[in-house]
Order: C-alpha cells, then sequence, then structure tokens
C-alpha cells in the first residue's frame, strides 16, 4: 500500500489504514522501519510518495505529468549492537534468562549529564529512558542545567527501554554525575564527581562509566606523561579499591586524544569494532594507540610496555536516543564503553540471583557463590576472559565464541591470518603454520576494505571463521 505522505510538526504521518509514520519509527502490518534523523529536511511536495514494504521505507518521487518514477532509498538502521551482531544481550532479556539489570546500580560520570524526567524540559517527551538520579559534581542537579545529548546518547545504550534502540540494561539504576567545564584543569571536580557516584545506592555501585577524558596537554604536572600518576587516572584506581567500583573507560589514546585516565592500572579501557556483513567483528580502523603504529609512548600510549586497551565493543553508527526521543546513530569509544558498563549490570543481576539461592542467614555462603561475586577485580577478570577472540569451530576447544574479532582484513593471497590474541590484550599476527605470533599488527586500515576471503594454504583453505561460516 503507498499513500501521501505529509510532514506533521510533531513526525511524518502517512496516510492509510494501519500505516503509521510517527517521529523516527514506521509501523506497519509486516514490521517496523527507521527514518533516519536527516529524512525531514527534504520535505516531500505533494507528488512524493512513501513506499514501506516488509523490511524496507523508501521514498518515491513521481512527475504527474511525465507519470516517471525514481526510488530514493533510505539510509537503514544498521544491526543492533545490543543484538545478536552484537554483544547479543537482548537474548538475555528473554526467558529463561530474564537478565535486565534489575536492582543493579551503575554509574556515569561526564562533563554533561544526561536529561531527568520531572526536572528537565529537554526530555519531557522522552519516556525510554528512567534514571534514577542526576547531580552535579557532587551536589543535586539544577533544574534544565547542564543536559546534555552525549550524555543522553551515552545513557541511552545502558538504560533504553526504546524499541527501537533498546539498552543493554533497562532496568539498572543509573545515576548519573555532571562534572562542569572548568576553564581549565577540570580533574579535580570529575574526581569529585565519581567519587560521589560510588558512593550512591549506599555504597553498592557495581560500575562507572566514563565517556569522556582529559587532555594530556592541559595536566598541570611539569612533564605529564601516560604513567598512571594524573590526578584523575589516580583517583579511578583509588576509588576501585576503596569503592569497589569497577571504571568502563572509552579508549581515547593517540594523538590529539583525551587519553587521561587511559593510563588507569585498575579499570578497563575500551576500543570500539565495526561490522563485517552486518556483525561487529573488525576493531575500528579510528583505533589508535599503538606504539607499532608510530605513536609516541608516554604521550600517545602508556609509557613502558603496557597496554591501553582490555576489551572492545560495537561501537560504529550504534543506535542511540537523543533527549528529545529520537532516535539517531554515531560512532566513537563514547559508545563502545557502555555496551560493557551495561553488561557488568547483567552479570551482577545473574551474580545477585545466585547468591540468594545460595546465601543463608546465620549459615552464610555455599560455594561456588559468595559475595566475593561482587568484587570489581572478579568482574574485570570475568569480563576479560569471556569476551569472543577466536571463533569456535564446533569442538568446544574455543569456548563456544561466536566469532573472531580481526585488527584488519587481509586482502586475497595473503599468507597471513589476522586475529585478536588475548595476550597483554594486544592484537598479534600470526603466520600460519607458525606457533607464536610474529609480531603486532598495526591498526591503520583503509575505509574501502572488504570482508576476509578465504586463505590459500598448503592443503586447501581457512575458513571464514570471523562470522562463523
Amino acid at each position: 500500500m503507498v499513500r501521501q505522505a505529509i510532514l506533521h510538526r510533531f513526525g511524518w504521518l502517512v496516510k492509510g489504514p494501519g500505516i503509521v509514520v510517527l517521529g523516527a519509527v514506521a509501523f506497519w502490518g509486516g514490521g517496523v522501519g527507521i527514518v533516519p534523523d536527516d529524512w525531514g529536511a527534504a520535505s516531500p511536495e505533494p507528488n512524493h510518495w512513501l513506499s514501506i514494504t516488509p523490511g524496507s521505507l523508501s521514498v518515491w518521487a513521481s512527475t504527474p505529468s511525465a507519470g516517471a518514477t525514481s526510488k530514493i532509498p533510505l539510509k537503514p538502521l544498521g544491526t543492533s549492537s545490543t543484538g545478536e551482531a552484537g554483544i547479543d544481550a537482548l537474548r538475555l532479556h528473554q526467558p529463561p534468562y530474564n537478565l535486565t539489570g534489575r536492582k543493579i546500580a551503575i554509574g556515569q560520570v561526564e562533563i554533561g549529564r544526561p536529561g531527568q524526567f520531572g526536572i528537565d524540559k529537554a526530555v519531557a517527551q522522552n519516556r525510554s529512558m528512567s534514571l534514577t538520579q542526576v547531580f552535579y559534581r557532587a551536589d543535586r542537579a539544577r533544574t534544565n542545567s547542564n543536559v546534555d545529548s552525549h550524555a543522553q546518547n551515552v545513557a541511552s545504550i545502558m538504560i533504553s527501554s526504546a524499541k527501537t534502540a533498546r539498552g543493554v540494561a533497562p532496568e539498572a539504576k543509573l545515576y548519573s554525575s555532571a562534572a562542569g567545564t572548568p576553564r581549565r584543569y577540570g580533574q579535580p571536580e570529575e574526581c569529585l564527581s565519581a567519587q560521589h557516584v560510588a558512593m550512591q545506592n549506599g555504597g553498592d555501585v557495581r560500575a562507572i562509566n566514563f565517556s569522556f577524558g582529559e587532555s594530556l596537554r592541559h595536566d598541570p604536572r611539569a612533564k605529564p606523561m601516560l604513567d598512571g600518576n594524573a590526578l584523575l587516572t589516580q583517583c579511578v584506581d583509588w576509588s576501585t579499591r576503596v569503592h569497589n567500583v569497577l571504571y568502563v573507560i572509552a579508549g581515547n589514546q593517540g594523538r590529539g586524544g583525551i587519553s587521561v585516565p587511559t593510563d588507569n592500572y585498575n579499570g578497563v579501557n575500551v576500543s570500539f569494532t565495526t561490522r563485517i556483513q552486518n556483525v561487529f567483528t573488525k576493531v575500528d580502523f579510528a583505533n589508535l594507540g599503538d606504539p607499532a603504529s608510530g605513536a609516541a609512548e608516554g604521550q600517545e600510549s602508556n609509557l613502558g610496555p603496557r597496554r591501553a586497551i582490555g576489551l572492545a565493543a560495537p561501537g560504529n553508527e550504534v543506535a542511540l536516543v537523543n533527549p528529545n526521543g529520537s532516535v539517531t546513530t554515531s560512532s566513537g569509544t563514547s559508545f563502545a564503553a557502555p555496551h560493557v558498563t551495561g553488561t557488568v549490570a547483567l552479570l551482577q543481576e545473574y551474580g545477585d540471583r545466585q547468591l540468594r539461592k545460595s546465601c543463608k542467614r546465620q549459615r552464610g555462603c555455599s560455594l561456588p557463590w559468595t559475595l566475593d561475586a561482587r568484587r570489581s577485580e572478579v568482574m574485570k577478570a570475568v569480563l576479560l576472559n569471556s569476551a569472543d577472540k577466536i571463533a569456535d569451530r564446533g569442538d568446544g576447544r574455543m569456548l563456544g565464541m561466536s566469532r573472531t574479532i580481526v585488527d584488519k582484513i587481509t586482502r586475497p593471497g595473503s599468507t597471513q591470518m589476522p586475529i585478536a590474541i588475548p595476550r597483554s590484550h594486544s592484537i598479534f599476527k600470526w603466520e600460519l603454520g607458525s606457533s607464536t605470533p610474529s609480531g603486532l599488527i598495526s591498526s591503520s586500515v583503509q575505509d574501502n576494505e572488504t570482508l576476509l576471503p578465504p586463505f590459500p594454504r598448503s592443503g586447501g583453505t581457512m575458513e571464514q571463521s570471523a562470522l562463523g561460516v
């Protein structure tokens, strides 16, 4: 069914029974389609029509006099970063798991903060996110102040209940603090904000998300280096130990990066992956920060042999919710880190469920589940050890991992197999037939590189294990 489309002040409406397009989502009898934010910029005239079929959404422009038509395709929303193509959290929301982060407290610290319904007018029409409490540093947030779309986007990945952009842990309790924007050197204010968030929920906050950072150039030390001694870095390491909270840091190193506090020891730094054939399986070309790529040690990467990145999570063109409730997409480590923070909420909910079964009053907890399941060190170890690295071929020898995470795509005829090897959290180049890696892979790749084809080798070809095919 094709009907004439008109532009309504509150969103797109389509005339015709059973078909409605409102805001950024199109609903019809056969499914749901996403309308890009920039569609409204090209407002259709009366001779423009909307074509909706199961699995597609297109605008058709026609010239009544000539009767000719031409199809203008819309950019579809990519595969969900929280679904099977990403971290597969949506499966955990369903039976028999029923994990949504319920009663688990997580935190967020940024320069600004997400809006909270009832306090900020910017989110008056947005009911898809329910924050527990918002702050300005260590005080209650002031009405309609410090609301930031970036902070809202990050929070949506963790707790959004929107059908088109469902968060990792939609029922988690999120506490968020805005550190503000001091003219120079904001690390003291940022540390104060982090400490305040860590003490919420009776001091039981399981993870805090940092999708921001400080430039090393603004560090007041005489010769600042990424050596773990910046004030905010030491604050993160101290708070992890004192407040028992896991800090999840966006891995922003490299030239011009906001690299403090990525030189921490106790948190976990996150890079981001992009889609290959609609599956998040490749480290994005924008990720920098390794000396093998020409980064200046201590300035653009950590001082010494210590690596920066612990985990990779989806971060390329992921679906986000704006303060007004519309859905958009964006890329960066800022949007990879909250995938990990939300995952902590799911795992901690499962851990608390097991503790309720194994812990009894006056008798304590019986093995294997004890209160150590709530320790930040245990949570970090679980994340690092259980993340996908090399796809299992079906024999269980790779612990059932679903995909191989690659650094760059090798071209046809190459004899090198690029895979992510969990050794010092680095990415190595592995020569076929060799038992040891030959060296670090450069993270520089080209935008137009395509999916890894089967490799030639003696006796046959290698399977495309990155996608499990």
